[in-house]
């Protein structure tokens, strides 16, 4: 995930360079389109670091929610063995006790 955040970041850096320079060279330049090319590079200026913070802002909470949901998961499969334990137990102190095991109502030889 760092490695992946990384990449992310210098793709990012390179991108904003490029917006800068293409703004720079389009300022500079004379041609007919160039006035409109300026002002998509200006645009792109804003939109762009715009962008990239909303995806921040939304990996982090992906991140948070993923770590959320894992202990969540973590909680229940911790329950869950609790409660295998104890039915064990359960089962084993009536077998010890010479109790006969309860029999499924589902599970008839009528079946």
């Amino acid at each position: 995930m760092k490695n992946l955040r990384r990449i992310m970041a210098i793709a990012g850096i390179v991108l904003l360079i490029a917006v800068y320079a293409s703004t720079m060279v389009f300022a500079l330049m004379k041609h007919p389109m160039a006035d409109r090319f300026l002002m998509a590079s200006v645009f792109c200026t804003v939109a762009v670091p715009v962008l990239l913070y909303g995806m921040i802002l939304v990996a982090r909470n992906l991140e948070r929610r993923g770590e959320e949901l894992r202990r969540e998961a973590e909680l229940r499969h911790e329950a869950e063995l609790q409660r295998e334990a104890e039915l064990r137990r359960e089962v084993e102190t009536r077998y010890e006790a010479g109790a006969e095991p309860e029999k499924d109502e589902g599970m008839e030889k009528g079946d």
